[in-house]
């Protein structure tokens, strides 16, 4: 069980010790530091998307009334490397995390995508966005 609110920092914390990331930078979106750049390797951010909390359906689609509730979080990611490592290394990292996300934890993600690599020129870095959604049971206690 987790917080939707304490996963962002929760990915953050546990990609930073693990040894296939050791190439890479971790943060939390919008961070209280001012970002170096230019960039030097490759950084992955985790941020909250959204939340949608609902009842859970019986097989007419009617709501169930009781003690829980369904809660389907989603967050994003962004890939960002030096312009001048390239594409490949985006890929590289996109597949890296998606491995760990998919198999090598205990999320149980729902969905899973990317968008194309863009050029941000104040960073000059080449950045990959994404997101993921998970579905929780939310019980009052």
């Amino acid at each position: 069980m987790y917080s939707f609110d304490e996963l962002p920092v929760l990915l953050r914390d546990r990609f930073r010790l693990r040894e296939d990331f050791q190439d890479c930078v971790f943060l939390c979106e919008f961070p209280v530091t001012l970002k170096k750049t230019p960039l030097y390797c490759p950084v992955i951010a985790f941020g909250l998307e959204g939340i949608d909390i609902g009842l859970p359906e019986d097989i007419n689609s009617l709501p169930i009334i009781d003690s829980h509730k369904l809660g389907k979080d989603s967050f994003r990611f962004s890939i960002h490397v030096p312009r001048h490592q390239g594409g490949e290394l985006c890929h590289s990292v996109l597949a890296r995390l998606c491995r760990a996300l998919l198999f090598e934890s205990e999320l149980e993600l729902t969905s899973l995508s990317c968008q194309g690599i863009v050029y941000d020129r104040d960073s000059d870095s080449l950045i990959l966005k994404g997101q993921f959604t998970l579905e929780e049971s939310i019980n009052s206690q």
